[in-house]
């Protein structure tokens, strides 16, 4: 059908004929060319046909020999033979709700000209949350109760490769690094983000995020080359290494995303 709509002159005549009649934008299906991983693409394609349902169901309905006599695809196929069934709009509005989210997450996560370790503790929590199945699956306002089954098995299936990758397969040197990085943004050293407590196969802390980042302050970056250890031991006061990193933490940051 992308294809179609993409590469086909009367095809895409047809279509802004519809989505006039229907006052949606004179818009073409995005490519799936949009990231690096293709959740851009997916995610997108989905909402242009969530969006643009009615104009494409009128396109199925009143320009059947029409649609099926325009260009041929690559393979030989025309429009007709992929037209979407009732399931499949289903399927395409149901999964345009859940990819969403990892669209969102991957967005922020694959900047090529900031650093983002600050950012992936929050929000591949935040990721995690959104596609459980005790979190309703809302966006801008729009609630869907229900969804097909077969989006939420996928959906299922995503949760579970995100929290063995994140959760259970890091390795505690590597979620270590990332738990200072994040505690070093003012936004998120509390680590008070939704299922933070998932990290390290469940033994994850906020106090534990917190500790790591203390250690790494007097290790490596405190003038005071005492051990690390004796600092810990020590009496608990506002030494000037402490005074400096409160500073440098309150001087930091930006907008937090919504985590409720």
């Amino acid at each position: 059908m992308t294809t179609h709509f993409n590469h086909s002159v009367i095809g895409g005549k047809l279509l802004e004929e519809c989505q006039t009649t229907h006052g949606r934008d004179t818009t073409k299906p995005p490519k799936d060319n949009d990231t690096r991983t293709g959740w851009g693409g997916a995610y997108k394609q989905c909402s242009w046909y969530y969006d643009q349902q009615p104009a494409v169901q009128m396109y199925d309905v009143e320009n059947p020999r029409k649609a099926s006599t325009a260009v041929a695809n690559p393979d030989g196929s025309v429009y007709g033979d992929h037209k979407l069934i009732d399931l499949e709009w289903d399927i395409v509005r149901d999964s345009s709700f859940v990819l969403y989210f990892p669209y969102v997450v991957v967005q922020r996560l694959q900047a090529t000209h900031t650093p983002t370790s600050n950012l992936v503790m929050p929000f591949v929590s935040f990721l995690a949350y959104k596609l459980h199945d005790d979190t309703p699956l809302v966006i801008s306002g729009v609630r869907r109760e229900h969804i097909d089954q077969h989006v939420a098995a996928a959906r299922r299936n995503l949760y579970r490769d995100v929290s063995k990758r994140y959760f259970n397969d890091l390795m505690e040197c590597k979620l270590e690094d990332l738990a200072v990085a994040t505690g070093l943004d003012p936004r998120y050293k509390s680590f008070k983000f939704k299922f933070v407590e998932k990290w390290n196969r469940g033994n994850f802390t906020p106090s534990v995020g917190q500790k790591w980042l203390r250690d790494a302050f007097y290790s490596d970056w405190s003038g005071d080359k005492t051990d690390a250890a004796e600092q810990r031991s020590a009496p608990t006061v506002h030494t000037s290494e402490v005074v400096e990193m409160e500073i440098f933490l309150d001087c930091c940051g930006n907008t937090a995303i919504n985590t409720v």
